[in-house]
């Protein structure tokens, strides 16, 4: 009768499948959480610690709730948002959407600050209406000629 059970309780095992609940989540991204930065950006990395579904969303959203342009593909277990314009300096939120491995959705998000050093305008001349003046020329100087004193053979 023991025998039995414990036969029985090692088939169960096998039986019935395990199940896991390892969630997919984020392991890096550039740029990172609350991050300042001082050059300007072209691409959103999200990095999980899962293999993700191609099907991944990222959004950007600006200081005045104004979604940002962004281009989204997947390479492996990373969700890269290419923008398609340089961000002005200001505070932006990402917000991501993934399918992991396990087959969960995982929302989650991030901010950073974008306080690259903007360019220094060319000045320009104002145009007046009134036609350049090329510059005049200085007159040559004056040959100078030195005269001897004579103050006993300097």
């Amino acid at each position: 009768m023991m025998r039995r059970m414990l036969l029985l309780s090692l088939l169960s095992l096998f039986i019935w499948p395990f199940q896991v609940d390892a969630h997919t989540y984020l392991s890096d991204s550039t740029p990172t959480d609350g991050e300042e930065l001082t050059e300007p950006i072209q691409k959103i990395k999200l990095k999980f610690d899962t293999a993700i579904e191609e099907n991944g969303i990222i959004e950007i959203i600006d200081t005045d709730q104004q979604e940002i342009p962004v281009q989204v593909k997947t390479e492996g277990n990373t969700l890269i948002g290419t923008l398609e314009e340089e961000l002005q300096n200001g505070a932006y939120e990402v917000k991501y959407s993934i399918v992991g491995a396990d087959g969960h959705v995982m929302e989650g998000a991030l901010s950073f600050t974008s306080i690259a050093a903007e360019e220094v305008p060319k000045v320009v001349p104002e145009d007046t209406g009134e036609a350049l003046q090329e510059p005049k020329q200085a007159a040559p100087p004056e040959k100078q000629t030195f005269n001897e004193v004579e103050d006993g053979g300097f």
